[in-house]
Protein backbone atom coordinates (compact mmCIF):
# COMPACT_ATOMS: atom_id res chain seq x y z
CA UNK A 1 0.00 0.00 0.00
CA UNK A 2 3.01 2.54 0.84
CA UNK A 3 3.96 1.53 -2.58
CA UNK A 4 1.32 2.49 -4.56
CA UNK A 5 -1.24 4.77 -2.51
CA UNK A 6 -2.98 5.58 -5.87
CA UNK A 7 -3.88 1.89 -6.48
CA UNK A 8 -4.43 1.28 -2.81
CA UNK A 9 -7.23 4.36 -2.96
CA UNK A 10 -8.63 2.64 -6.17
CA UNK A 11 -8.99 -0.66 -3.86
CA UNK A 12 -10.51 0.87 -1.14
CA UNK A 13 -13.50 2.42 -3.75
CA UNK A 14 -13.62 -0.96 -5.37
CA UNK A 15 -13.92 -3.00 -2.30
CA UNK A 16 -14.31 -1.08 0.67
CA UNK A 17 -12.00 -0.32 3.53
CA UNK A 18 -13.20 -4.12 5.55
CA UNK A 19 -12.21 -5.86 2.99
CA UNK A 20 -9.00 -3.90 1.56
CA UNK A 21 -7.55 -4.71 5.05
CA UNK A 22 -8.66 -8.19 5.02
CA UNK A 23 -6.74 -8.99 1.88
CA UNK A 24 -3.36 -6.54 2.70
CA UNK A 25 -3.20 -8.89 6.26
CA UNK A 26 -3.85 -12.07 4.04
CA UNK A 27 -0.91 -10.94 1.77
CA UNK A 28 1.85 -9.98 4.60
CA UNK A 29 0.92 -13.03 6.52
CA UNK A 30 1.33 -15.09 3.18
CA UNK A 31 4.60 -13.23 2.73
CA UNK A 32 5.40 -13.71 6.21
CA UNK A 33 4.97 -17.78 6.49
CA UNK A 34 7.11 -17.66 3.15
CA UNK A 35 9.92 -16.01 4.42
CA UNK A 36 10.11 -17.46 7.53
CA UNK A 37 9.54 -21.04 5.91
CA UNK A 38 12.81 -23.25 7.40
CA UNK A 39 12.46 -25.65 4.99
CA UNK A 40 13.15 -22.93 1.67
CA UNK A 41 13.66 -19.41 3.18
CA UNK A 42 13.38 -17.03 0.18
CA UNK A 43 15.32 -14.58 2.53
CA UNK A 44 18.18 -14.77 5.33
CA UNK A 45 18.21 -12.18 7.84
CA UNK A 46 21.24 -10.88 8.90
CA UNK A 47 22.03 -8.49 11.86
CA UNK A 48 24.72 -5.59 12.11
CA UNK A 49 24.94 -4.04 15.73
CA UNK A 50 26.73 -0.53 16.26
CA UNK A 51 27.46 2.17 14.09
CA UNK A 52 31.12 0.95 12.41
CA UNK A 53 28.93 -2.66 11.10
CA UNK A 54 25.69 -0.50 10.19
CA UNK A 55 27.56 1.88 8.60
CA UNK A 56 29.77 -1.18 6.92
CA UNK A 57 26.52 -2.95 5.83
CA UNK A 58 25.33 0.09 4.23
CA UNK A 59 28.34 0.82 2.17
CA UNK A 60 28.35 -2.63 0.97
CA UNK A 61 24.52 -2.02 -0.46
CA UNK A 62 25.13 1.15 -1.52
CA UNK A 63 28.35 -0.45 -4.00
CA UNK A 64 26.22 -2.86 -5.09
CA UNK A 65 27.55 -6.00 -3.35
CA UNK A 66 24.55 -7.42 -1.84
CA UNK A 67 22.50 -10.38 -2.21
CA UNK A 68 19.28 -9.67 -2.86
CA UNK A 69 18.24 -12.86 -0.86
CA UNK A 70 19.50 -11.36 2.18
CA UNK A 71 17.37 -8.98 4.85
CA UNK A 72 20.04 -6.86 6.82
CA UNK A 73 19.04 -4.97 10.08
CA UNK A 74 21.05 -2.42 11.40
CA UNK A 75 21.33 -1.12 14.72
CA UNK A 76 23.10 1.54 16.33
CA UNK A 77 23.13 0.70 19.63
Amino acid sequence: LFFAPTQAAKRQQEWGGAELSRRAVQAWEQLRDRVADPGAPCLQVQRHAGPEAALAAYRRMAAGDADPAVGHVLTLA
